[in-house]
């Protein structure tokens, strides 16, 4: 997810040209910024990589995955359900070129420049078919501290933190996995044939979800009171799946924040 975003002083200047701010709050944001997930800063990516990226739909254009100063590569794309920020998986119709550098774009005819490239990888030349390890869920906290009094970015709204048993690829040491987590829908169903709602990078052993600030763009579909039932996996770059973990949890009112 998007966590980079950093608070400012004053005001912000986004893409479509205007400054905006926080009326109700002294905290400003800078917008969210496209993201490539994996892979990504490596020379060794598998020829059968799947590209997963974060794209906030405020950013309009056409996503492209293209050898670098080279030709465009026919893919699929599957978006998940969030509103507006798309959690992307990029799937080539055809196996990458090996040793072979690729670079991940916004083509935007109407700006300048008209093309936005966020992110690069290589290939080696290996080809991934074995998927990794099922995460073990040790511990879940809700709501863990919801409230702060050092900061004018603190919100009010559910959070989760997952403490994992970390995967591992079998086949590759430098896999670069993410975690595709599911949300039950409202009849508490998780649907395992559709796009993870999102993909989480795992942070220290730990899965996020949901916001931690006001200048955090993390929008993962959490309810305010009720149980929700969330589904895990490890997801390698081949788009290979781990078995999947299930836990339900039971949501609270986080606690109002301190004056």
């Amino acid at each position: 997810m998007i966590r980079s975003a950093l608070p400012v002083v004053a005001t912000l200047f986004i893409a479509s040209g205007v400054f905006v701010t926080h009326h109700a709050h002294a905290c400003s944001c800078s917008p969210p910024q496209p993201q490539l997930l994996a892979p990504m800063h490596t020379t060794n990516a598998p020829t059968s990589s799947h590209v997963r990226i974060v794209l906030p739909k405020y950013l309009k254009g056409r996503l492209v995955l293209r050898q670098h100063l080279g030709a465009e590569v026919p893919s699929k794309l599957v978006e998940s359900p969030m509103s507006s920020i798309s959690h992307i998986d990029l799937i080539p119709e055809k196996p990458l070129a090996p040793n072979t550098r690729y670079e991940v774009a916004l083509v935007r005819p109407e700006q300048h420049p008209s093309t936005l490239v966020f992110g690069t990888f290589a290939t080696g030349q290996t080809v991934d078919t074995q998927a990794p390890s099922a995460p073990k869920i040790k511990s879940t906290v809700v709501n863990g501290h919801r409230w702060s009094t050092m900061t004018s970015c603190a919100v009010n709204t559910p959070w989760i933190e997952m403490t994992l048993q970390t995967a591992v690829d079998p086949a590759r040491d430098d896999a670069q996995m993410l975690y595709g987590v599911w949300a039950s829908n409202g009849r508490g169903v998780v649907d395992l044939n559709a796009p993870p709602t999102a993909f989480i990078q795992e942070e220290k052993g730990k899965l996020k979800l949901g916001r931690l600030s006001y200048c955090d763009f993390d929008e993962f579909p959490l309810p305010t009171q009720g149980s929700l039932t969330l589904a895990v996996a490890a997801l390698d770059e081949s788009g290979n799946r781990s078995a999947v973990q299930r836990v339900t949890v039971t949501m609270s009112k986080p606690r109002e924040a301190q004056p």
